[in-house]
């Protein structure tokens, strides 16, 4: 009997909100950081996780195509732009990770504070603060909160 060494294909990363944010709270958890998903039915624009030392991100997964110019802050609701301002306004730090997913090829990671996000307007996805999407990178990203 033959044996024969199937090549497979690459399997895309898992592309929605919550996979990517799972992801990333794995990465601070191998780090020994205490985060917390912060979902609430009731509250309607919290920040999706709060990290110890005043430090909460809000997730996004944008879809893009080519070089088109994307607006990344349409892609938060009012209520989260509100309650996110409210929190860099009190002190704490605020970060947008946003998970630019195109139609072919690797997704990308952009993590800005909110002070600098909310202010960045249309740009391409190589003009934005941009990684190459892996494993190694959302560790380097949760060890530069």
């Amino acid at each position: 009997m033959k044996l024969e060494v199937k090549k497979t294909k690459r399997r895309r990363a898992n592309s929605t909100e919550a996979a990517f944010e799972k992801r990333f709270a794995t990465a601070l958890s191998k780090q020994g950081r205490v985060s917390y998903h912060t979902a609430e039915k009731f509250i309607e624009g919290i920040p999706d996780r709060y990290t110890c030392g005043g430090i909460w991100i809000e997730f996004k997964v944008v879809p893009y195509s080519g070089k088109r110019r994307i607006n990344v802050l349409r892609y938060f609701s009012p209520a989260q732009k509100l309650w996110m301002t409210r929190l860099e306004n009190g002190g704490d730090i605020v970060y947008g990770c946003v998970l630019l997913q195109p139609e072919n090829g690797d997704p990308r990671i952009v993590l800005q504070s909110w002070h600098t996000l909310k202010n960045i307007g249309l740009m391409t996805p190589d003009e934005l603060t941009i990684m190459s999407f892996d494993e190694s990178n959302i560790d380097m990203l949760a060890k530069s909160l």
